[in-house]
Formats: structure tokens, sequence, C-alpha cells
């Protein structure tokens, strides 16, 4: 049996070491050629749901809110705020629907009126997801 340390100690690494590694993925693109973000992609978003389904409340809104917000606001790229929103319909619902209201939902309103027409398709094409998790308290 694991002793409470060692539980501990791996809960920090994840929350501690790993999510600055998908921090520097995604935000941090200088870090990484083009080409390798590409290839990697998928499966750093599917690893990125599954830290997150391990991660306590506090430390998704602390440690990976931030991330996907700065995609989602970042105006330089359009393909940065398409990875926010294709991050944020995988991530939605480990947010719940408290963080959902009242950070993300924001979010998806701006960038209904983005002036880049793929951006918006995209918000339409992500937006189900989102919607799903703010009605769920709803109902």
């Amino acid at each position: 049996m694991l002793s409470e340390s060692r539980v501990a100690a791996g809960y920090s690494g994840l929350r501690d070491s790993l999510t600055p590694i998908y921090y520097n993925f995604f935000v941090e693109s200088t870090l990484f050629d083009d080409n390798t973000r590409k290839e990697l992609k998928t499966q750093m978003m599917e690893q990125l749901v599954m830290i997150s389904c391990n991660l306590m409340q506090e430390d998704r809104v602390d440690k990976l809110l931030p991330m996907m917000l700065e995609l989602l606001k970042d105006d330089s790229e359009e393909e940065r705020r398409i990875l926010g929103l294709e991050m944020l319909d995988l991530l939605s619902a480990s947010f719940g629907p408290e963080v959902c209201q009242n950070y993300l939902i924001y979010e998806i309103v701006s960038l209904q009126d983005d002036p880049v027409y793929k951006v918006r398709k995209e918000t339409v094409k992500h937006i189900v997801g989102i919607a799903k998790v703010v009605s769920a308290e709803v109902f």
C-alpha cells in the first residue's frame, strides 16, 4: 500500500511538474517547432484531459483555466483561439457548471463576434459542449 506521503508527492508532481509542460506546449509556442506541435497535439490534448480528471477542482482552476483563457483571448493568432476552443470543449465537463458560467461562457460569447470566419465557425462547433455543462446546473 502506498503511504500518504507518496500519494501526496505523486499528486504534487502531477500538478507542479506536468501541468507546466502542457502550458509550455500549448501556450509558449516558441519552445516547440510547428511540425512537433502538429504531430503531438491530439495526444497532448488527450493526456491533458486525463490529467484534468485527476486534479482537484481548485488545481484545475489554478493551473488549467489560465492556460485555456490565455489561448482564447489571444488576438495575435487565430489558431491559438481555435486551440483554446478545442481545449474548452474537452475540459468543460471537468471544470463543471460554475466555472463554465463564471469564466468560460463569456469567452465564447466574445468569440462569436471574432473578425475571423474560421474562429466564429469553430466557436459554433464547440459551443455545444460547454452549453451542456452550463445547462446541467440549471436542470
